[in-house]
């Protein structure tokens, strides 16, 4: 019994190493995990067998001696990604980097808790029927991405606020596919991706602040991504910011998403002659919202930053552009109180852009797999 956990830890610590060390040889495996050589060959030889990893063509000089180097396989292994928004549904098919295969969304989609389901099965079965069957056999699972509360044990969305979608159990759509299925918050997906292939690779505490049409936040705290013990944690969207303010779907008043969500900033165009985002966010053109906007973005974040006490803030969704530009701005109005008056706070927006959350769905089956991404 000893032997086969052993083993197991084994393998999970090997996966692990060679997802972060693209290129490597046995004693460099032997040295890392602190095993014998013969272990460490075993450990090669069965995933070269697996082909998760590929043998070298290339000899690798070290200290003297030549070693035989190998790879990770890229192509061995595939990942689906969904994403679930207002309207809008999302598929994609990336290899085990991250490298987009095949992706497909679906706009201007009218769902109710009665047609949903059928409208999900429907559109994945024309997405899936699409991947040539070669890659179909590789794929380790589906990583689902939904914006509000799930229960990711059960498969089951609990309660999508701004979506009116809830208790709706998503087991029988994906069960005749026989692939790992998984379903999470859309700003928790942020963090795999960010952590994964994004801006947190290094970092063992950051929070990732996912701005859709609504928003959600995800933490990561001592190497871990908190769920929270009712999967409540992150849903800074709904932090009151005015109580005297908005009348938000959840029933509070004044919740941060009515002021700083695509959904705000939608409706704010619609009070102007103004198009696109990148003109409204455009000072010279727009100081008043810029300045307002800033504000209200800052409430929020002081918000978090009390709560969790964390340095690195990653902001994602297709606002992270235009906030790129006044996030110094941001950390200024913040740091105006004393609590952060010398508060070392590191504001970076996601060089992923919209793709943060799918791609995060994405990479869960993968994290899994390769032991990347630890939960609490």
């Amino acid at each position: 019994m000893y032997q086969l956990e052993q083993k197991k830890r084994n393998d999970l610590d090997f996966l692990n190493f060679i997802y972060k060390n693209k290129n490597f040889t046995i004693s460099q495996v032997s040295k890392a995990l602190k095993l014998t050589y013969p272990t460490s060959k075993r450990l090669v030889d069965d995933f070269l067998k697996k082909k998760i990893i590929l043998q070298s063509d290339e000899i690798t000089h070290t200290s003297g001696r030549s070693s035989v180097s190998f790879f990770l396989n890229t192509e061995s292994l595939y990942s689906i990604g969904i994403q679930i928004e207002l309207k809008k549904i999302s598929f994609i098919l990336i290899d085990l980097l991250g490298k987009i295969k095949k992706e497909k969304t679906i706009l201007n989609l009218e769902f109710t808790n009665k047609s949903f389901t059928e409208i999900l099965n429907s559109l994945f079965v024309e997405f899936y029927s699409e991947i040539e069957e070669e890659i179909k056999q590789k794929i380790l699972g589906i990583g689902i991405s939904f914006p509000g509360i799930v229960d990711n044990k059960e498969l089951k969305i609990l309660d999508g606020i701004n979506l009116n979608l809830n208790n709706i159990t998503l087991t029988d759509i994906f069960r005749k596919y026989n692939k790992k299925i998984y379903l999470e918050n859309d700003a928790n997906a942020c963090i795999y991706s960010e952590k994964i292939l994004g801006r947190a690779q290094e970092y063992e505490n950051f929070v990732v602040i996912s701005i859709g049409s609504g928003i959600g936040a995800g933490v990561y705290i001592n190497s871990k991504l908190h769920h929270g013990n009712n999967n409540l944690c992150g849903e800074f969207g709904h932090i009151s910011i005015d109580y005297f303010g908005k009348k938000c779907n959840c029933g509070n008043n004044g919740c941060w998403e009515l002021y700083v969500s695509e959904t705000a900033i939608e409706e704010e165009l619609n009070k102007t002659n103004i198009k696109e985002f990148s003109s409204l966010f455009d000072k010279d053109l727009n100081k008043n919202f810029i300045e307002n906007y800033i504000n209200f973005f800052s409430i929020g974040l002081s918000n978090i930053l009390l709560t969790f006490d964390i340095n690195n803030i990653i902001i994602s969704g297709n606002l992270a552009k235009y906030i790129d530009k006044y996030k110094q701005d941001i950390k200024k109005n913040i740091q105006k109180n004393i609590f952060f008056k010398n508060y070392p706070l590191n504001i970076l927006c996601s060089n992923l852009n919209e793709r943060s959350s799918i791609l995060g769905a994405a990479l869960i089956p993968i994290s899994n797999y390769f032991n990347l991404v630890n939960l609490d």
